[in-house]
């Protein structure tokens, strides 16, 4: 990690990880100062796979920065992953709740247009060319007729992140934060994909409106976990 990675990433941490300790309290009680700390050290050995400049979903592997990070604090401690998951989805719960209603309406809306499906499309024709080893490399088609697109993904850099910096226990769990995103924006989600390999292709189907189904293996672990940004 560069320095100027580095720096981002500590501003990252904080916002996301450090101003939210009471929301990871609820799951690791009295050790949380500890390994929020720990996680914090750990940031300059996270490798940032690089995905280009001006990348479309740039902000994804930035916030799994912080939560590889913290992650690798939590098994330190002898939680296991579960617990690691639990955390991520309670801290994306307070990162969309935070937003006004109506503005989570509005990127919904947003998220499902002719404008951002057209900018998604070309940037899933530039991933084509496999420029960037830890890109994402994907192809979207439009729904129209649900106001929405299906993203087949062929290479998730989520999940390359996830395997070069050896927490490939993440990788079955990786869409947690998308789940939340599509529930506070009012949108139906669907996602599948093979969890047995460290890179994955999978499909996104995503419209606007509807309910969002949780993939059985992530349901099993966050059901309890009432959403407080849910649309």
């Amino acid at each position: 990690m560069t320095k100027k990675q580095l720096k981002k990433s500590l501003a990252l941490y904080k916002k996301f990880i450090e101003k939210n300790a009471s929301v990871i309290e609820k799951e690791l009680g009295g050790d949380t100062a500890g390994i929020i700390a720990s996680g914090k050290t750990k940031l300059d050995s996270i490798i940032i796979p690089d995905m280009g400049k001006k990348n479309m979903l740039a902000l994804v592997l930035d916030i799994n920065t912080a939560t590889v990070a913290l992650h690798k604090a939590i098994q330190e401690k002898g939680y296991p992953v579960e617990k690691s998951i639990r955390i991520f989805y309670r801290l994306s719960d307070k990162f969309f709740a935070s937003m006004p209603k109506p503005f989570r309406r509005l990127m919904g809306f947003f998220m499902t247009s002719k404008l951002f499906i057209r900018k998604f499309q070309k940037f899933g024709r530039m991933s084509q060319k496999r420029e960037y080893e830890g890109n994402f490399v994907l192809k979207v088609d439009e729904n129209p007729a649900k106001r929405g697109y299906i993203a087949r993904i062929e290479e998730c850099a989520v999940r390359k992140f996830y395997a070069v910096n050896h927490v490939e226990e993440l990788i079955r769990y990786c869409s947690f934060f998308d789940y939340v995103q599509a529930a506070a924006a009012g949108l139906a989600l669907r996602h599948t994909h093979n969890g047995t390999c460290p890179i994955l292709s999978c499909t996104m189907e995503v419209e606007y409106e509807g309910e969002t189904v949780i993939r059985p293996e992530l349901e099993a672990i966050v059901k309890d976990i009432e959403l407080k940004s849910k649309f």
